[in-house]
């Protein structure tokens, strides 16, 4: 995940699941920003099972330009999804 991460942050979106996958995110500290645009936001199981923990300071900041699909949290957003869960355990 250390990897994924940075380049997710940089680009303001990412989503970390392949098919039939299990994901997990525990973010503790820091700023997690998604972009506005078209299509942008936090897959949640997109393609499996995927969990994303928020604790301490963490911040998750959805950003939108008023599109349906723009800066949203979606969960299990698709066909072969399984489910998603979004765990707030004290961040913001």
């Amino acid at each position: 995940m250390s990897l994924v991460l940075p380049g997710m942050r940089e680009r303001g979106w990412g989503r970390v699941l392949a098919l039939a996958s299990i994901g997990v995110v525990n973010l503790s500290g820091g700023t997690f920003s998604v972009a506005a645009g078209g299509n942008t936001g936090i897959y949640l199981g997109e393609n499996g099972v995927g969990t994303l923990t928020l604790s301490g300071t963490a911040a998750v900041t959805l950003n939108t330009n008023g599109g349906a699909n723009s800066g949203t949290m979606q969960f299990g957003g698709n066909a072969s999804s399984l489910g998603g869960t979004f765990n707030l355990n004290g961040g913001t």
